[in-house]
This record gives C-alpha cells, structure tokens and sequence, in this order.
C-alpha cells in the first residue's frame, strides 16, 4: 500500500561501522541474495544494467579490498592523498579505517558501474551512474525490511579508483569502468532506533499549471 511504501522509505537509515557492535542481526546468504535481487530491478535507460557487484564475505575476503586500498595509496601523488605522505596515510588508514570501520563489517559490497555494459549501448555516464544509485537505494530499502545495518560508502578516492582496486573487481579503467563505492553490512543494535528528519517537502517544490 502506499502508507506501507511511505513508511519503508522513512525508515531507512544509514548505520555506520561505528556502530555494529555484534549486538544486532547479522546478514544470511539468503539476505544478500534478497539485497541483489532487489538491487537489479532498478531503473535503467534501455535496459542497460550497468550495475556491477562483488560480495566480500568474512575477514579474509575484506582483506583484499583493505589491501587493493593500500596498493592504490602506494601508487597515488601525495596530492592525491589529500596532502599526505604515503607513511602518514598507511598509520591513519590502518587506525581509522581498517581499525575503527572495515574490521567490524560482516561483508562489502563493490557498487560499480560499466561504462557500455551492453555492446554498442554507450549512454551518458550520468544515466548509468543514476542506474547504479538507484540499485543502490533498492539494495537499502531490502536491507532496512529485512532489519539490517548498512550504508554506502564513497570509499577512499585513490584506492576506489585505482588499478589495483580495478583489478580486484574485474573492471576497466580504459573503457570507462568505475568502481562508486562499497555498501557496507554488519551487526548493530542501533536499527530501527536512529531518528531523522527532512524538511518539508512544499518547501523544495513548485507547482506550475
């Protein structure tokens, strides 16, 4: 009904890897199996499934994109670094990201995106980009029915976008490929309990006729 598609959307929220203390439900096969599916039914101008997904599964599987991460910092300019020297990055990623985040999620999964995900069908990358971050909303709304805790992450620029991170999941730098991010799951309590808010909508629109 709509009252019940209004108040799923409501209740989405993002729930960050601070906060999954293993103290909430944790994901199934069959869940993410759900997260996929939902997320391939997004919206796609001339059916061009641009979406693209890798499943990191466990400790060991999380460690290779933490570690593609690193390769890709190695490799980048300081000034890709956001000002950093490599040395400075490593510390910080190996507290703050690795320590404080990534060791905490159950699973990542790779949001990426083809750039002509069907021959000859090259569309504005804007489209395809859209595409994907409409699988992505799909993919939170399943998670929210389903009582789990996840968000999109942007990632670190450099390492998303680096070859080393391209190679991992299977994409081309060259033809355009890009990796958008990872979505994030794990086990919190904090579901169902974070508050939020928008403004009023009257006041983000105009009506003409």
């Amino acid at each position: 009904s709509p009252e019940l598609t209004l108040s799923l959307l409501k209740a989405r929220r993002s729930i960050f890897p601070k906060d999954y203390n293993g103290r909430g439900k944790a994901a199934s096969d069959e869940d993410l199996r759900l997260l996929l599916e939902a997320a391939n039914w997004a919206p796609t101008h001339k059916r061009n499934e641009p979406w693209r997904f890798v499943v990191f599964r466990g400790r060991e599987a999380i460690d290779q994109v933490c570690q593609a991460t690193i390769e890709g910092n190695r490799a980048a300019t300081d000034a890709e670094r956001g000002g950093q020297t490599f040395d400075e990055w490593f510390a910080d990623f190996q507290d703050n990201g690795i320590g404080k985040k990534w060791s905490r999620c159950d699973t990542l999964i790779s949001l990426s995106m083809l750039r002509e995900a069907q021959p000859g069908k090259r569309l504005p990358e804007w489209e395809e980009v859209g595409a994907v971050s409409c699988a992505v909303q799909n993919m939170h709304l399943m998670a929210t029915s389903l009582g789990l805790a996840g968000y999109w992450s942007s990632w670190n620029i450099a390492g998303r976008d680096s070859r080393a991170m391209a190679a991992l999941l299977g994409l081309s730098s060259e033809d355009g490929d890009r990796c958008l991010g990872f979505f994030a799951l794990g086990s919190s309590d904090k579901v169902g309990k974070i508050k939020c808010g928008r403004g009023a909508v009257a006041e983000k629109t105009r009506w003409v006729q």
